[in-house]
């Protein structure tokens, strides 16, 4: 070819550069990390039991303390209603597979070693992009010191209930004698 040989030197070169600002998706990574680990930490160290079910029930997501004497590895799979006993109200609700917004509902539960425990859950439904229900997610805690506490503060209310009537019964019976 006739390309005379002053366009062939390294002066008269010809360089395209393509530049695309990167800086909103590097902030954007780095927000969803940290977001990520904040989640992380606080379940980690919160006493409370997080999860997530599929729409079988099954656990897809446990907090890493896991819970009632269970793993997290030994929760994930499980299906709430092969764990979890019917709500101490006896309703036919199950919050773990919950299709409307669940507050302060109470569930009997039984542990790894077979002992009753209490928790408070609060649930919310979990739908994909098209609408349709594909699980929940939600947070237990477990209340069964508050209620054996209110059970045994009752109790002593009743007994003293029962010893008053007896001695305002033996007080009211000297009064007519």
């Amino acid at each position: 070819a006739n390309i005379p040989a002053d366009q062939h030197s390294p002066h008269n070169r010809r360089v395209l550069v393509l530049a695309c600002d990167g800086s909103a998706e590097y902030a954007m990574r780095n927000a969803l990390i940290e977001s990520r680990e904040l989640y992380r930490d606080l379940s980690r160290c919160s006493s409370d039991f997080s999860w997530q079910t599929d729409e079988n029930g099954a656990f897809t997501f446990v907090s890493p303390k896991g819970a009632l004497g269970y793993s997290a590895q030994a929760l994930n799979g499980r299906r709430s209603q092969d764990m979890f006993s019917q709500a101490l109200d006896g309703s036919d609700i199950d919050p773990f597979v919950a299709r409307t917004p669940i507050e302060n509902f109470e569930i009997t539960v039984q542990d790894a070693n077979g002992d009753c425990r209490y928790y408070r859950v609060d649930a919310l439904p979990v739908y994909d992009k098209s609408s349709h229900w594909c699980g929940a997610r939600g947070v237990s805690t477990d209340i069964t010191e508050t209620k054996l506490h209110q059970r045994a503060l009752e109790f002593m209310r009743l007994r003293e209930a029962q010893m008053r009537a007896i001695v305002d019964a033996t007080h009211r019976s000297l009064d007519t004698a």
